[in-house]
């Protein structure tokens, strides 16, 4: 499998960065988690918020990383009523 290489150490235009703090996750998985179990579960959080959410699947991490990068890019008023974001 070919990594494809990374992005310049800029972002797009030349301005700031390409891998901005703002859009960094910290990923833990379960202690049960794995190829060998199937198990896809564990917690996620934001950075720079600190907010974060166990997931029990790939849907549940993604909607919670999609949800903040929204209001990262687009303020607060981004992220819809009854997001359902818990731990």
């Amino acid at each position: 499998m070919t990594t494809p290489p990374l992005p310049e150490t800029r972002g797009p235009g030349g301005t700031g960065p390409a891998f901005p703090q703002s859009n960094a996750f910290v990923l833990q998985f379960a202690a049960d988690a794995g190829p060998d179990t199937g198990l896809f579960r564990g917690r996620v959080q934001h950075v720079t918020s600190g907010e974060h959410v166990s997931f029990q699947s790939t849907d549940e991490l993604w909607a919670f990383v999609r949800d903040v990068l929204m209001v990262v890019n687009r303020g607060p008023a981004a992220l819809p009523a009854g997001s359902g974001r818990q731990d």
